[in-house]
């Protein structure tokens, strides 16, 4: 039973960064389409970032794969918003 609940919060909290990840690319598109940055705040997601990155070595430490793979497409795409802003600013 314990496995299967592992399994399970495995599965959903991988799930999660996914879907995390792709909570960016709303933002992105519409700084690309915009060609502007001007609501977007550099310092949010720069500290995104950071967080991110952190997980990701968390995950990496601890040998949490879902943890890796969910932080580094989060990383990614908060990261293509991140340089949007410093090209767009």
């Amino acid at each position: 039973m314990i496995v299967v609940g592992k399994y399970v919060s495995d599965l959903l909290y991988g799930t999660a960064l996914f879907v995390n990840a792709f909570l960016f690319v709303p933002q992105a598109w519409r700084i690309y389409v915009k060609k502007t940055a001007e609501e977007a705040s550099l310092i949010t997601f720069g500290g995104f970032n950071i967080i991110q990155i952190l997980g990701f070595i968390n995950g990496v430490y601890n040998k949490d794969y879902a943890l890796i793979f969910g932080q580094a497409i989060s990383i990614v795409a908060c990261g293509l918003v991140t340089i949007q802003i410093l090209i767009y600013k």
